[in-house]
C-alpha cells in the first residue's frame, strides 16, 4: 500500500478513532472530521520531524498515514481509542476553539505513544 492510500485509509481511520473516543468519554456520538489543521499542531507538538518543505495538507495526509501504519502493527485500535479518550476526558468540548484545543493534545499523545513503540524504527 503507498503512502498515498494509507493517508486516505487514515483518514477514515483518525476520523473513527476519534468519535469513538469521544463517545467513550463523553457518552455522546458525534462523527467527528478531524481537521488537517488539527493533525498539522499535533505533529508539530509531538517528537515527529515533519516531513520537509510540507503544507498543511501534506502534513495532515503524512500524520494520517503514520497512524494508519501502526494500526494493527504498533497499537490495537482499542488503544488507540483509549489514549484519545483518556486525553480528552476532562476536556471542554463546547466551543470550537476547545474543541480544537483538544483534539490537538489527543493527537499529540497518541503520536508521541506511536514513536515510542517505533523506537527508531522507520515507519514511512
Amino acid at each position: 500500500m503507498n503512502d498515498s492510500n494509507l493517508s486516505k485509509f487514515g483518514d477514515v481511520l483518525v476520523n473513527f478513532l476519534f468519535s469513538a473516543a469521544y463517545l467513550g468519554s463523553k457518552g455522546l456520538y458525534d462523527g467527528f472530521k478531524v481537521t488537517n489543521h488539527v493533525l498539522m499542531q499535533a505533529l508539530n507538538n509531538s517528537r515527529f520531524k515533519a516531513p520537509p518543505r510540507s503544507d498543511k495538507h501534506q502534513r495532515g495526509d503524512y500524520v494520517e498515514a503514520l497512524i494508519a501504519k501502526a494500526w494493527g502493527r504498533l497499537l490495537t485500535m482499542d488503544e488507540m481509542v483509549s489514549l484519545l479518550s483518556d486525553s480528552i476526558a476532562d476536556a471542554d468540548m463546547g466551543s470550537r476553539e476547545s474543541s480544537t484545543d483538544a483534539q490537538i493534545r489527543a493527537f499529540t499523545v497518541l503520536l508521541d505513544e506511536i514513536y515510542e513503540r517505533a523506537s527508531g524504527e522507520q515507519l514511512l
